[in-house]
């Protein structure tokens, strides 16, 4: 059974959806990481249900994930980029995916610590999940802002970054480079087609379930928390 706890509405859906999980009487749980993870990984323990997490590391008691390592992830490219004299870097951040945004920022903060620059203030904007709200707001934000490179949490919101700046006359990748996150569609219909780091979203799934299969069977498990590898994929929205 599939649950989803977006666009709920009001009063408690994590709660909500936890009730119907127990209701349900499932075997087990997969967890995919969001903005409420810790929530829900509470939960799921005060009423044991075997679990995996996907996007998010952890392991307990019938609890094993499914991770990229976000913060190697963003301390890469951040180096890279500093490396080539890109240093005004910006990190555009929706509230949900599939990795660990929190941890990607701080991949940024020690790639600046150990290239001996200062971060930039500010650097991370938050915004919507959804484009036709994240597109106007980042709209909004290069009437005063222009950076060299913008790093973001998804492809979608890349895509809302690569068109708002277009649309303000910043030229990608040639006064600002962007790049996605995880090479869904969205970075192939971009135009132009967008940088990104491909994330196995399809094997992260599966291994999941393996993982869950092996903690109702009472198996052995070697790596309780499994990191997965990520690609980057070059395409024309960097230089």
């Amino acid at each position: 059974i599939m649950y989803t706890t977006d666009e709920l509405g009001l009063g408690n859906p994590i709660e909500e959806v936890i009730e119907k999980v127990i209701k349900s009487r499932a075997d087990g749980v997969v967890l995919f990481n969001n903005n409420c993870i810790d929530k829900e990984i509470d939960l799921i323990k005060k009423y044991r249900i075997p679990a995996v997490v996907v996007g998010y590391k952890i392991s307990d008691e019938d609890i094993c994930s499914v991770y990229v390592d976000a913060k190697s992830i963003a301390y890469d490219m951040t180096k890279q980029f500093i490396e080539q004299g890109k240093k005004d870097i910006c990190f555009v951040r929706a509230t949900q995916n599939l990795v660990d945004l929190n941890d990607f920022a701080k991949g940024i903060e020690e790639a600046f610590k150990d290239s001996g620059e200062t971060l930039p203030e500010d650097y991370i904007v938050d915004v919507s999940n959804h484009y036709e709200e994240s597109y106007p707001q980042l709209k909004e934000y290069f009437d005063t802002h222009k950076h060299d490179v913008v790093l973001t949490g998804y492809d979608k919101e890349a895509v809302a970054v690569v068109n708002a700046a277009i649309d303000h006359g910043i030229n990608v990748p040639e006064d600002m480079q962007v790049v996605g996150m995880m090479d869904t569609s969205y970075a192939t219909i971009c135009r132009p087609p967008l940088t990104t780091i491909h994330v196995p979203v399809y094997d992260m799934g599966a291994i999941a379930i393996r993982l869950l299969t092996k903690i109702l069977n009472h198996e052995e498990i070697d790596e309780a928390e499994v990191p997965m590898h990520y690609t980057f994929i070059k395409r024309d929205t960097t230089k």
